[in-house]
């Protein structure tokens, strides 16, 4: 075996080899416990041995290779002549970096802990002006819900909960706030509260009522719940034509005082469903340019509410007076004197809703045909 393999050099080479540990090893592979005095000459001769070895090998392998390693060097000169005149530069640039990483990057990162109290406190700036706005908003209609003088109080009411609505869709962060989330349940009372009157305002509606306060109670309902609005317009048309075409069959085989009476409170009705629909063109806020009739048309399906009415009322005639025929013939023979004179009623009736001449006319003269067969 060659005397270089007596040197261990992975032991030398392995990354945790540790000085202390091989002293250590040697010492105890030449000495024993029973021992009364350490022996450090053989330990120091392995050792001495080790070291003298590793310099003949490495003797060795220089002579071996001294063209390479004269290369080596040499080209360890050039790199460090080339290196040379960029030392200056690289001083300066050294340089430059640590006067930026003083006048810039060490205020910078000192800045930061401002930047972020103040974006702390920016917030707080804005959810407090929120809340303020917020608070003046429910404020007003709370006085609206209390005190309704006005005649327009339903359709600002409703633009206050749409906007006490909007404000905390934009400002999420009002939701954080214990005030915010206990005023949810009074405006949901609130906006339900007004739903009840601008119902109410549309059963009780006649001629005589105010016409801002209809107004009103359209823009509000359009506000708050579009659907609903449009089935309080479908049911009310719906109940003005019941009521016409039940109170006009009604009167048939009585005096002709008692029809004409009911034809004309059918022209009052369509009197109503005409201020109705002035009522409803209007735009429920500035920004939003679809009037709130042509809303309700597209969703009713129907271009005109007042001819509606009458088409729905000669509709429901023309079965009501057919039926009444078949069931009482001889009242039947007798009425067909008066027929000239129903038609002229249902004439005037219809033309007091502005409707002189028209399919809604014709149909309306035309349900009471079925008393000349």
């Amino acid at each position: 075996m060659p005397s270089t393999d007596y040197v261990d050099y992975d032991l030398f080479l392995d990354e945790k080899f540790s000085a202390v540990a091989f002293a250590n090893s040697l010492v105890q592979a030449t000495n024993t416990p029973t021992d009364k005095d350490v022996d450090l000459d053989a330990p120091s001769k392995r050792l001495d041995y080790d070291i003298e070895e590793v310099d003949r090998v490495i003797n060795r392998i220089c002579g071996d290779n001294y063209e390479q390693l004269l290369s080596s060097v040499s080209n360890i000169s050039l790199a460090e002549q080339c290196l040379e005149p960029l030392k200056k530069n690289l001083d300066h640039i050294n340089y430059s970096y640590s006067k930026l990483e003083k006048d810039v990057v060490n205020p910078f990162d000192r800045s930061q802990d401002m930047y972020g109290a103040i974006k702390k406190l920016h917030m707080t700036t804005n959810l407090l002006r929120s809340l303020t706005w917020y608070l003046s908003i429910a404020r007003q209609l709370a006085l609206l819900i209390n005190n309704h003088n006005s005649s327009d109080w339903l359709s600002v009411a409703a633009h206050n909960v749409v906007e006490l609505r909007n404000q905390v869709k934009m400002n999420p962060g009002l939701k954080s706030l214990y005030m915010i989330r206990a005023h949810e349940k009074v405006l949901d009372d609130n906006e339900a509260t007004i739903k009840r009157q601008c119902q109410s305002t549309f059963k009780t509606f006649n001629l005589l009522q105010d016409f801002n306060k209809l107004r009103a109670a359209c823009v509000a309902l359009y506000l708050l719940e579009k659907p609903s609005l449009a089935a309080t317009v479908g049911n009310y048309l719906k109940s003005q034509v019941n009521a016409s075409a039940n109170q006009i069959s009604k009167t048939l085989g009585a005096p002709l005082p008692a029809f004409e009476s009911a034809c004309a409170d059918a022209g009052d009705r369509a009197q109503s469903l005409q201020t109705l629909t002035k009522a409803l063109d209007t735009t429920a806020d500035d920004e939003n340019d679809e009037s709130i009739l042509e809303f309700i048309r597209s969703n009713l399906d129907t271009p005109n509410l007042v001819s509606t009415y009458w088409r729905d009322i000669a509709s429901t005639l023309d079965t009501k007076v057919r039926d009444w025929a078949i069931r009482n013939p001889p009242l039947a023979r007798m009425m067909v004197q008066n027929v000239p004179t129903m038609k002229e009623a249902v004439k005037n009736a219809v033309a007091s809703s502005g409707i002189e001449d028209g399919p809604e006319l014709k149909v309306m003269v035309g349900s009471f045909n079925s008393l000349l067969r």
